[in-house]
């Protein structure tokens, strides 16, 4: 149990650092911004390949973000007939 304490103790710093610098603590309309630029990156690359509707649906799900964006990828998905 020391152990695990110490390697906590030990890794705190990088490990805010790191979450800094992906931007995770920074919030952008209600999510940390850098989930907010993944989504937008996958929006605009469905809407440029329809064959990434369904990974974005998955991107979506998994971020437990879909009713936000319903609309929008609802909207898309009419838009490019997928």
């Amino acid at each position: 149990m020391r152990l695990f304490w110490q390697t906590v103790q030990e890794s705190v710093q990088s490990n805010i650092r790191e979450l800094n610098e992906r931007s995770l603590f920074e919030m952008k309309e209600g999510m940390p911004t850098a989930v907010r630029n993944e989504v937008e990156q996958a929006f605009a690359a469905a809407e440029r390949d329809v064959s990434l509707i369904k990974p974005l649906c998955k991107l979506l799900q998994d971020k437990g973000l879909f009713e936000q964006f319903q609309d929008r990828f609802f909207s898309l998905v009419r838009r490019r007939g997928g």
